[in-house]
């Protein structure tokens, strides 16, 4: 049994973890025909494709301002890593990371500002994927 927090999710070239991994799924379109004649019909599957990956973490000023601007000038061209490492309650590594290599810099958020919230504020990124290694 695993826990959703029972992962370390990583970018390569971006300092530090990330609190959340979502997306990645795979899909892929599926034809389906009836051959003349036929009473039953026939299917062929497609390509797969993967849907973006997004990753967030609360935002730290001190070490994530400089970054913000970097990653805002790399959006559309920079192409990092990333990864999610399973880990145990003790937080020991199991096994392999699943890696996603050369995902594309899609979309940059900066944190939200809002003087009547107590909410933690948060980096979130999301990446264009062609799929794990």
């Amino acid at each position: 049994m695993s826990l959703k927090n029972d992962f370390l999710v990583s970018a390569r070239g971006i300092s530090g973890n990330f609190d959340k991994w979502s997306g990645g799924e795979a899909s892929a379109n599926v034809v389906k025909w009836f051959p003349g004649g036929a009473r039953k019909e026939s299917q062929r599957g497609g390509r797969t494709t993967y849907s973006d990956i997004t990753l967030e973490r609360v935002y730290n000023p001190k070490t994530d301002q400089a970054l913000l601007r970097k990653l805002r000038a790399e959006c559309g061209v920079g192409s990092y890593d990333l990864s999610k490492q399973p880990i145990d309650a003790y937080r020991k590594v199991i096994g392999s990371p699943e890696s996603w290599p050369k995902c594309i810099l899609k979309t940059v958020t900066p944190p939200d500002g809002d003087s009547g919230s107590e909410d933690l504020s948060t980096l979130v990124l999301v990446f264009s994927t062609t799929g794990p290694a």
